[in-house]
């Protein structure tokens, strides 16, 4: 499981954009039960959503 800095770090994005992510429910995360609400994640997991999500995007351009 990965912070939230280290899952940005393996995806070349910001840690801002992974939290934004985390907090819309866009990328599968575990929230843990703390004061600060600190997020973890699944490398594979979130990686998936990530590519299913540029798919049903490339498939959604090609039928506009």
């Amino acid at each position: 499981m990965l912070t939230s800095t280290q899952l940005a770090e393996e995806l070349n994005l910001a840690k801002n954009t992974v939290l934004r992510l985390a907090n819309t429910g866009k990328i599968p995360c575990l929230k843990l039960p703390t004061a600060r609400g600190d997020f973890r994640f699944d490398l594979e997991a979130v990686r998936e959503v990530l590519r299913q999500t540029a798919v049903d995007n490339a498939e959604q351009g090609a039928q506009e």
